[in-house]
């Protein structure tokens, strides 16, 4: 990763084996911050060689040449990367930079933190949701997506024993609340038919089921992301 102004900063992930080799491997993810204009470069060790890092030196030198274009950079690297000698294994390359985030995602997108078994902050969930929705002119939702909040946010924090991410999207037709935690497990309705008692945990997703407009799990680094969404009129 390479700042704005210039610093290199390493990735710090964990190698995993290839996909493909095991039928259920096990993958460490990482977590980064990055700042607007930082530049990432990830490829294989066919483009470096068998030192394993890509030098600095060849990175500043295609970048002077190639400036903020990404393709020109690219080919720049593999032209310059691969030396004299032929290549004796596949290279691949991918480039990014990241802009920042955009004036819309800035005004649209609202994030709240809660850590691991602070069960004040359903209560402070319920808070932001309250003010971020009375700013977005969603007023109207409020009561409906607090229920539906301090279900996840309760059940993230019970049942997924970590630090608790949450994400509120506001688009033009739908309201989107995210909650993240280190669960891989999905949240799963249950079957109160089956013994109430057992059931008794599983309830709150019953009512994001027959309030939310939709709702589902999606795989979210080391754990998960219950996410629900809600018409907005």
């Amino acid at each position: 990763m390479r700042t704005v102004d210039g610093a290199y900063v390493p990735a710090g992930a964990g190698i995993g084996v290839p996909l493909g080799v095991e039928a259920n491997p096990s993958y460490q993810a990482g977590v980064h911050t990055l700042e607007p204009a930082t530049l990432l470069v990830l490829y294989t060790d066919g483009l470096s060689g068998q030192r394993g890092e890509l030098a600095r030196e060849t990175l500043e030198a295609a970048i002077a040449v190639s400036g903020d274009e990404l393709e020109t950079l690219g080919d720049q690297l593999m032209a310059r990367a691969g030396g004299p000698a032929p290549r004796a294994d596949d290279a691949a390359l991918l480039l990014l930079r990241y802009e920042g985030p955009s004036a819309q995602a800035q005004e649209y997108v609202r994030l709240l933190h809660v850590d691991r078994h602070d069960f004040r902050g359903v209560q402070r969930t319920r808070q932001f949701l309250c003010g971020c929705l009375d700013g977005w002119h969603l007023a109207p939702l409020s009561d409906s997506a607090e229920v539906l909040a301090s279900e996840v946010v309760t059940n993230a924090l019970v049942h997924g024993d970590s630090d608790v991410d949450v994400c509120l999207r506001r688009y033009a037709d739908h309201l989107r609340v995210e909650v993240r935690d280190s669960d891989p497990h999905p949240a799963m309705l249950v079957d109160l038919g089956s013994d109430e008692d057992k059931a008794e945990g599983g309830r709150g997703l019953l009512i994001v089921s027959a309030l939310a407009s939709s709702w589902g799990n999606s795989p979210s680094g080391r754990g998960k992301t219950v996410w629900f969404e809600m018409e907005a009129k």
